[in-house]
């Protein structure tokens, strides 16, 4: 740096204390040894917390884990299955209805081979087996064009249904 009021050049870094340690770091050497020894004792303590857990799994009580396991198991725990069973159908509706409106639609997209194939998985989940199998046909019949493997995954999909194919 240059002093502007003299024009001389002063190098901080060649400023040096009394045991020719630069001035700047004199301030890091001046930190209590109790304080660095407090920091390092936490932060081992921390990561003695952190190998605790990790090596624990979560926190959570293995007994209480255990009991509602077997209570489910016993059909005894309180597991509203209508209600589960409603939301995965609900789920399948709607994308039932969204693939049907992209068939429906838009039928020249590129999309549309894989949103028949969909359609036809989603109703025979919600249980409309002949709709289902209906649809899967369809994709071979509609676009024979269309990526072999969407093909493939309908033809998979009519043998594990057991659907009845002319």
């Amino acid at each position: 740096m240059i002093n502007s009021v003299s024009n001389s050049f002063i190098n901080n870094a060649a400023v040096l204390n009394e045991n020719n340690i630069p001035a700047d770091r004199q301030a890091a050497i001046d930190v209590p040894k109790e304080m660095v020894n407090k920091i390092d004792s936490k932060n081992l303590t921390i990561k003695d917390q952190v190998k605790g857990l990790a090596s624990s799994g979560p926190p959570v009580d293995k007994m209480v884990v255990q009991e509602i396991k077997i209570k489910v198991e016993q059909g005894r725990y309180p597991i509203d299955l209508d209600m589960v069973t409603e939301k995965m159908f609900e789920n399948f509706k709607d994308a039932a209805k969204n693939y049907l409106s992209l068939y429906q639609n838009h039928s020249d997209s590129p999309k549309a081979p894989s949103g028949l194939l969909k359609l036809g998985i989603a109703l025979v989940k919600m249980g409309q087996l002949e709709q289902g199998c209906a649809s899967l046909a369809k994709l071979r019949i509609s676009y024979p064009e269309t990526e072999l493997s969407i093909l493939n995954r309908g033809d998979i999909e009519i043998q594990r249904n057991g659907c009845k194919v002319s």
